[in-house]
């Protein structure tokens, strides 16, 4: 599966534009991934309440790019994500999310209040996980994770941005459970399986990312540059 990656240096909205449509369009178009009235959700990283310089989370300016694009092909992008925490409201104000979103007059959805869906796997320690039920409304998820190392998954980028749609302090338990590098990356691997078949982009934010002791800990990089791929297992393997 292809994997494209270009250079780019700053949040400044028409650059970053023009950054993504080059990889899409070396992915063959925006027409295999958007097509006119699909609903479509957007999944940035939005894993706490912080500030778009910190680093930690999927860029405003990155999301609204993606937002504008997909907006040309007459499709519906909606923007969803499932915090860890109590006070998801505030994570969208400070992340910024929530302004770009009115901006661009798109739904911005709390995933962890959302209505959520047993499935069945088959872990030692994991027989069953709950997934946001926004998977089987929309068309087709366009994943947008930042680019950064984690203490537990060593880096979290295409298949870790997933475990987002695990409805909020559910998260916890699990991480309880699969307490292991290994453990936990074969939950994810089975996220994976089970979100597939939607996932149809995933697009890194690489332009500012992070090292060291991330996902919130660590010190920031200007990696400059963009990633994409229709496979997220693809994009991490490359990574």
């Amino acid at each position: 599966m292809k994997v494209v990656i270009t250079k780019c240096e700053k949040y400044q909205l028409e650059t970053v534009i023009e950054a993504i449509e080059d990889l899409i369009a070396q992915l063959g178009g925006i027409e295999k991934f958007a097509k006119s009235n699909e609903k479509i959700l957007i999944k940035p990283n939005l894993l706490g309440a912080h500030k778009p310089q910190e680093a930690v989370t999927t860029h405003p300016e990155f999301v609204k790019a993606v937002i504008k694009i997909i907006k040309k092909t007459g499709a519906i992008p909606i923007v969803g994500d499932s915090p860890s925490i109590t006070d998801v409201e505030n994570v969208f104000e400070k992340t910024e999310i929530k302004k770009i979103c009115l901006e661009e007059k798109v739904e911005l959805l709390n995933l962890s209040s959302y209505p959520f869906k047993e499935y069945k796997i088959n872990l030692p320690t994991i027989k069953s996980i709950y997934l946001s039920e926004i998977i089987s409304e929309i068309d087709s998820i366009i994943s947008l994770p930042k680019l950064k190392t984690h203490t537990l998954t060593t880096f979290t980028v295409g298949i870790k941005n997933l475990f987002g749609l695990v409805p909020g302090l559910i998260k916890t338990e699990y991480h309880k459970l699969a307490y292991s590098t290994d453990h936990f990356s074969n939950l994810l691997s089975e996220i994976y399986a089970i979100i597939r078949p939607k996932v149809k982009l995933t697009i890194v934010d690489g332009i500012i990312g992070m090292d060291g002791e991330g996902p919130v800990g660590g010190r920031l990089r200007n990696f400059s540059m963009i990633i994409a791929s229709p496979d997220a297992v693809a994009l991490d393997t490359f990574i």
